[in-house]
């Protein structure tokens, strides 16, 4: 794998924190330096008002990242389960933001991979739940990394782009980190889904992405 030709997400420190008391967490939170994307990991449970996911972020959230042991140990998908899983849980540590605990992260994670396989069968209602999803729970560049994989999957399946049903933003054309997404993530033998996806990509975008996952 070429790390220099990968999308780059600014590093992120692990803060490790023994206590769950909410005041200490947002202290803690307050005191992080926010560019930093910082992760701060409550080694305990997170109190049981935040699970119910009715509260507000913490402050400093917007590029921080709380959670629990219980929340890491659902961001590990058994070696035997597909691709996607691995890449979804592996963007939450890339950009993740706000509060996840284990309830909250098994959600999300379920939300985003049953809506890259509706994306894939031009399913609306479930692709555009998980590009909320990823709007809600991921840094801006991270979640348009993730709508442009879905949206991949989207055109793939045979939908036309400009009906995936998600701002243009991040999804205006997909290029070699939607492609090295798909062939990270999944093994698909249709050989006319691979046309739809290949055919609006430069040959550019096509070498990245295959140095990106040789």
């Amino acid at each position: 794998m070429t790390v220099q030709t990968r999308p780059r997400t600014p590093r992120r420190f692990i803060y490790l924190r023994t206590t769950s008391d909410q005041r200490e967490l947002e202290d803690d939170l307050h005191r992080l330096p926010r560019a930093d994307r910082p992760v701060l990991l409550a080694l305990g449970q997170l109190p049981t008002a935040r699970q119910q996911g009715d509260l507000p972020p913490l402050p400093g959230s917007s590029t921080a990242l709380l959670l629990d042991a219980s929340a890491l140990g659902a961001l590990q998908p058994a070696d035997d389960s597909p691709g996607i899983p691995h890449l979804v849980s592996r963007s939450v540590l890339e950009g993740g933001r706000g509060t996840l605990d284990k309830a909250a992260t098994e959600e999300f994670l379920n939300t985003v991979v049953q809506g890259a396989e509706a994306a894939r069968a031009g399913e609306r209602v479930p692709t555009r739940e998980a590009v909320d999803a990823l709007t809600a729970r991921m840094t801006t560049d991270v979640a348009d990394r993730m709508s442009t994989f879905l949206a991949a999957l989207w055109q793939g399946g045979g939908s036309t782009l400009a009906s995936f049903p998600a701002p243009q933003r991040g999804v205006g054309h997909l290029d070699e980190t939607a492609l090295m997404y798909l062939l990270e993530s999944e093994d698909i033998a249709d050989a006319a889904f691979w046309d739809r996806v290949v055919s609006p990509l430069s040959s550019y975008d096509m070498n990245m992405a295959l140095k990106c996952t040789a």
